[in-house]
């Protein structure tokens, strides 16, 4: 990074090049009509002033209460037990159906690890 830095001034000719050319491509286009509307839009807010003779008000934000689904309220709290209940209730199912074999591998990975506890202790 520090040699970086130190050849930063060799490239600061190209840098200009670089920042010129993207300047003339810019001109008359969408870019350059975007910032001067930028531009107008900050120049705009930095003079406006409030009009005089008025106060400001403040906002007050109000929500309304959905009355159509309104006796369903109560369901929101109970969804998410309900569904994670049904989850276990799959993945039980599918383990028992599958019972066999994953006795078969829990069989298989305590003979391998007491054949190799028998085998080092030989």
């Amino acid at each position: 990074m520090s040699h970086l830095i130190e050849d930063l001034p060799g490239y600061r000719a190209n840098i200009q090049t670089k920042i010129a050319d993207v300047r003339l491509a810019g001109r008359g286009s969408a870019v350059e009509k975007f910032q001067e509307m930028l531009e107008d839009i900050k120049s705009d807010l930095e003079t406006s002033e409030a009009p005089k003779g008025t106060v400001p008000r403040p906002l007050v934000v109000a929500s309304n209460q959905v009355t159509g689904f309104s006796g369903f309220a109560w369901l929101g709290p109970v969804v998410g037990p309900l569904s994670t209940a049904g989850l276990v209730a799959v993945m039980v199912i599918f383990m028992l159906l599958e019972r066999r074999d994953l006795r078969d591998r829990l069989h298989r990975a305590d003979w391998a690890r007491t054949a190799r506890h028998h085998h080092e202790g030989i």
